[in-house]
């Protein structure tokens, strides 16, 4: 292809970059898909809006989607698709130098974009492919006397480390001969590894069994906690022996994070959820580290002069932990028994001014700023205790800071803390009881934003069964059609929980869902879908809960029913959030549409449907 440049658009690099990209695709996928990727972007920047025709910019456009389609699934190598490139980039690049050369001669070409051949029909298909996450296999690959000495060790590991995660594991090393099996988690295909490393014997493994049994652990251990029909003594010597063996296998000290010994706050001997992919780090001066559970997962947190950081995310924490549950003037709420200093009696000398702040100071030195102004509470009739009437409080730490919470009652609970699709600023952690009934740990550090997120991996779910057809129903009087691959839950209709935060100087209403240990906040339910129509008479039947790409939403229908299309009928059009839609002097969450027709929710608008029906920061 490079030759055919003539000099008019110099295009020799972008052109050898492509057959770059695409002879390293066969060898090392990832890496190929991944450099032509940038070579199509390259031709893309050169000509922005001069291209020869609106095809050819269409056509490079679904060369550049089906890129993204496989990248996303891990880039697993497939013949089929390096020759639908191949043939698919060679036809654009001749279409792109004959347009430079003569008008007609483009025009001429142009039959070679056409949907009809093969190569488009291959390229085209990806736009019907999901996102979906990598599908990761375990391969073991026997290194023994009969294998090539002249490759070493050190050349297979990388080489595959081209292609997945690898490691190696010694047998026997006699008379210079190393005998050894290579573990490798990759997307690529057993017939791909076998032509690329012909020395060494493939073959696959089962799913990590360490890993499904922490899987195992984690689906069976809420169901055991709230089966409060099971016998007591029963039930709780089967919770003592998970919670035995999980802290076992699949936790670690949280001074295990770091490669030196460091004070962690207290922390350093506190169990957190092991992390493989979390790399043992290296402490830096003036900053004290801790962990963090926030949303049912523990964060590897740093603070710097005050400034709370999450580093990453070591995974969710799913065990049982003895809580204190509180009365206050606010309401109910509850703290983690193990980050709380104690209960303490309030004295004339042990609390004193800090500029506007009440502080507390315990005997060991150690001061709390005293809490007057609960950020989230339970009642509406809530108020603040005056200095002189505070007796009693319970001493919490919260992201390397002491607070003194002023209680009117106490007692001890076990919960579990539920799974929140991502860390929230309107709740610390959302905890179940055994009797499934939410308990909410307010957040009181009153910051204004999250704590900064510099990298991590949030938890997810394995990846259910794909569904098929769409699900529709009312939503508020608004028909919705719904592409059932994003529902993952489908329920009797479940109330609501209403929850209540003070933003400024004024309440903030709104309402989560809880369902198999993870709580939803995003909730539409009793809000119309147009700001013209009524309110909708009928009752809700079902909760359904979508989620896809990190972003979930909770729908309440009036009824529901499955097809397996979508009805040929001009009325039922894809969700489109509108600029200016939203109104700030609604206090209520509600969104503007163009027209009054069905509304279609796929994977393709779905991040943007809950950007659009839920745009406001507080629960978000």
């Amino acid at each position: 292809m490079a030759g055919l440049d003539n000099g008019v658009t110099n295009l020799s690099l972008p052109i050898a970059q492509i057959e770059s990209a695409l002879h390293e695709y066969a060898y090392s996928p990832a890496d190929g898909i991944a450099q032509l990727h940038q070579s199509l972007l390259s031709i893309k920047n050169l000509f922005k809006s001069s291209f020869p025709s609106p095809l050819c910019n269409q056509r490079l456009l679904d060369i550049l989607s089906a890129v993204d389609v496989l990248l996303a699934q891990g880039a697993p190598y497939d013949r089929e698709y390096h020759l639908a490139f191949l043939s698919a980039t060679d036809a654009i690049i001749q279409v792109i130098i004959a347009s430079q050369i003569d008008a007609e001669r483009a025009n001429q070409l142009e039959a070679l974009l056409s949907a009809e051949r093969s190569c488009w029909q291959v390229v085209l298909s990806f736009s019907e492919q999901s996102y979906d996450e990598p599908s990761y296999k375990n391969f073991e690959a026997s290194l023994d006397g009969n294998t090539n000495s002249l490759i070493s060790i050190d050349t297979y590991l990388k080489g595959l480390s081209r292609v997945g995660k690898v490691s190696f594991q010694l047998d026997s090393f006699k008379n210079s001969v190393v005998m050894g099996r290579f573990s490798l988690v990759s997307v690529q295909s057993l017939s791909w590894l076998q032509d690329q490393f012909l020395d060494l014997h493939w073959k696959v493994l089962p799913k990590n069994s360490k890993e499904t049994l922490r899987e195992l652990c984690e689906l069976s251990f809420l169901p055991l906690f709230q089966n409060t029909a099971m016998p007591r003594d029963l039930r709780y010597r089967l919770l003592d022996r998970f919670d035995v063996h999980i802290k076992a296998g699949f936790y670690k000290g949280f001074s295990d994070c770091f490669r030196t010994d460091v004070p962690l706050l207290n922390s350093a001997n506190r169990l957190v959820p092991m992390a493989e992919h979390v790399v043992p780090i290296q402490v830096e001066e003036g900053r004290d580290y801790l962990p963090v559970r926030h949303g049912g997962s523990v964060y590897l947190a740093t603070l710097e002069s005050g400034q709370l950081s999450y580093l990453s995310c070591l995974g969710r924490d799913y065990l049982a932990y003895t809580l204190y549950e509180i009365e206050s003037s606010f309401g109910t709420v509850v703290f983690d028994r193990a980050e709380c200093l104690g209960k303490f009696l309030v004295t004339e000398e042990s609390m004193h001014k800090m500029g506007e702040r009440r502080m507390f100071s315990m005997e060991n030195r150690l001061e709390a700023e005293v809490v007057f102004d609960m950020p989230l509470f339970s009642k509406v009739d809530a108020f603040c205790l005056l200095p002189s009437s505070i007796r009693e409080v319970l001493v919490v730490q919260q992201g390397g800071r002491y607070f003194a919470i002023p209680y009117l009652f106490i007692r001890e609970i076990e919960a579990v803390a539920s799974q929140m699709p991502s860390p929230r600023l309107w709740v610390k952690n959302v905890w179940l009881s055994s009797f499934n009934e939410p308990l909410l740990e307010p957040w009181l550090l009153n910051a204004e934003g999250l704590p900064v997120i510099s990298s991590w991996q949030s938890s997810k779910r394995e990846a259910l069964p794909t569904k098929n057809g769409y699900y529709s129903g009312r939503v508020c009087g608004r028909m919705c059609w719904v592409e059932a691959s994003l529902v993952m839950a489908l329920l009797p209709y479940q109330l609501p929980k209403t929850v209540i935060s003070k933003v400024g100087n004024r309440l903030e209403f709104g309402a989560f869902v809880v369902h198999d240990g993870r709580c939803y906040d995003r909730v539409i339910s009793e809000l119309p879908f147009d700001l013209g129509g009524a309110f909708s008479s009928d009752d809700p039947a079902f909760t359904v809960v979508l989620e896809w790409m990190g972003a979930s939403v909770v729908l309440s229908l009036s009824g529901c029913d499955w097809s397996s299309a979508v009805p040929e009928a001009d009325y039922i059009q894809d969700f489109v959030a509108l600029d200016n839609a939203f109104n700030s002097q609604h206090e209520n969450t509600s969104f503007s549409y163009a027209d009054h027709g069905d509304i279609l929710i796929t994977k393709k608008n779905f991040v943007s449907f809950v950007a659009g029906v839920w745009p406001s920061l507080l629960l978000a």
